[in-house]
């Protein structure tokens, strides 16, 4: 890549990180701190699809997609593969929100903004995805930042209409991710990939045998780093989980920014060498997780007061934990895609499993020695998200080095 390329994509992501954090600011002084904790709660609500389907089938896809390119297959055919998964999920949506409806009409309203924002969110990233590691990484900054504006533009116009309430973000965050998939599948649609190529019909079996270790590892990541908000807020926690959930996620939506421009740089070369480049992607990856660090310890209370307000400011060093769990899955989401490349994901179950359990053994002596408060939410996750890092490298590095000592 050009180094003005390079230049380009990072100052269209660094504006990029600016926009995102100025939807913090904007979701904080629109909705009180007990909404906030109700707004994570459907949040969270709205990934269980993304834990149980939808990131399964996108590591399948993106894992697969050089192999298809290099064999004259166009990629065409996962989207074959998806309109058969949209109709699965309307089916899913008609049955649940009758079920719902019944019971509750407004909670009927919930079930399906959150499935539509699950859908969405999945769609928005799956494009993206294919046309970063395809090389067109300038069009996928852009329909990022695209879609990051467009939060805010949502945001505003629905809050001039209806009264603020957590349902309208909801609302914001899913037209802001149609906004990214009608760019997106408009991109996706004229590159040579999609038009030129062989149309196959991809085998479920061969999609089930590859997604059930990450379905089932990315449902246990889910209860691992989300599943206190369904827990706590239901028993009363909204306040505290509001406080937690929106410091720290300062510092997991910095983390995120900072990873997400060097995965959009430098994630298509692990595809491209087979893995080869893990070693090099991981050490500059530390490397952007301490300057982060560094940052944040000297600027942690300015940094929350400018993307809050005050009342948030004596909570700021929660901003650590947003960032140690963040950057957590930075470095797992590389080494479960050089799993992804080798079909080797059953490898990270084991090890995911495990952090779940730490987890629940953590959570369970501060919930009911320690007590609940915004300080202590946080001590399980980043625990357990620790043990992840360590010992999924651990097995990973071993592969890594059988396969380099075989070349």
């Amino acid at each position: 890549m050009k180094p003005l390329l390079y230049i380009e994509i990072a100052t269209i992501r660094l504006f990029t990180i600016l926009i995102q954090l100025l939807f913090i600011k904007c979701v904080t002084n629109a909705i009180s701190v007990d909404e906030l904790g109700v707004y994570y709660f459907l949040l969270t609500a709205s990934y269980t699809f993304n834990a149980i389907l939808f990131v399964p089938l996108d590591y399948y896809q993106q894992s697969n997609l050089y192999k298809y390119v290099d064999e004259n297959i166009s990629i065409k055919s996962f989207f074959l593969l998806n309109r058969k998964m949209i109709v699965a999920f309307i089916y899913i949506l008609i049955v649940g929100g009758v079920i719902v409806g019944v019971l509750n009409p407004y909670y009927c309203i919930v079930f399906v903004l959150t499935s539509l924002l699950s859908v969405g969110t999945y769609f928005s990233l799956l494009l993206r995805g294919f046309i970063n590691n395809l090389n067109h990484r300038r069009r996928a900054a852009y329909n990022l930042l695209i879609e990051s504006v467009s939060k805010i533009i949502f945001l505003y116009v629905f809050l001039f209409i209806f009264s603020p309430n957590p349902i309208i973000v909801l609302l914001a965050l899913f037209s802001a991710s149609c906004v990214a998939i009608f760019f997106g599948a408009i991109y996706v649609k004229k590159m040579p990939q999609y038009c030129n190529g062989n149309i196959v019909k991809i085998k479920i079996n061969n999609i089930l045998k590859f997604m059930y270790p990450i379905s089932i590892g990315a449902i246990a990541n889910w209860i691992q780093l989300q599943s206190y908000r369904l827990i706590l807020v239901p028993m009363g926690f909204s306040e505290v989980v509001g406080f937690y959930a929106t410091v720290s996620n300062i510092g997991n939506s910095g983390m995120n920014a900072c990873s997400t421009i060097y995965n959009q740089l430098f994630l298509p070369d692990i595809y491209k060498t087979n893995g080869r480049f893990l070693s090099r992607y991981l050490f500059y990856a530390f490397v952007i997780i301490l300057v982060v660090l560094c940052v944040s310890v000297i600027l942690k209370e300015t940094i929350v007061l400018l993307l809050t307000n005050a009342i948030y400011t004596k909570f700021s060093i929660l901003i650590f934990f947003g960032i140690i769990v963040e950057a957590g899955n930075f470095i797992v989401g590389a080494l479960t895609t050089y799993l992804g490349i080798h079909n080797l994901t059953r490898s990270s179950l084991k090890v995911t499993l495990l952090g779940l359990m730490m987890f629940v053994l953590f959570f369970s002596f501060i919930f009911f020695f320690l007590g609940i408060t915004p300080y202590t939410i946080g001590i399980p996750i980043v625990i357990s998200q620790i043990f992840i890092v360590g010992y999924l490298g651990k097995i990973v590095f071993k592969i890594y080095k059988i396969n380099s000592n075989g070349k």
